[in-house]
């Protein structure tokens, strides 16, 4: 069975999302998430600001994604939230373990 999560793409959805949604700050991220009958919908937004590099913006955004692909397989996350996920910007590589402590918990904090 597979457990992929459902990302938002519809450009004024984001909008609402960030400029309404209810803020939470993590050690490694920064979430915007409003409650959503929808399910549970994602938007991962990683600005240059994390990195001048693509390739470490595109590597940021692929964990969290596996994350999330994860965390829906154990259940580890409300159901009826839209969330917009922002990294925030740090110094050097962060473990896999630790970035998925940080967002799991910051997701069930949401509950």
């Amino acid at each position: 069975m597979s457990f992929n999560p459902v990302f938002i793409r519809d450009k004024g959805e984001i909008e609402r999302l960030k400029r309404r949604g209810r803020k939470l700050s993590g050690r490694y991220f920064y979430l915007r998430f409003v409650r959503d009958e929808r399910g549970p919908r994602f938007v991962i937004s990683v600005s240059t600001k994390y990195d001048k590099r693509a390739v470490k913006r595109n590597h940021i955004r692929r964990q969290v994604k596996e994350i999330l692909r994860q965390g829906a397989k154990d259940g580890a996350y409300p159901m009826n939230i839209a969330v917009a996920i922002m990294p925030l910007q740090t110094k050097g590589d962060i473990e896999f373990t630790s970035l998925r402590d940080d967002l799991l918990s910051m997701l069930n904090k949401i509950r």
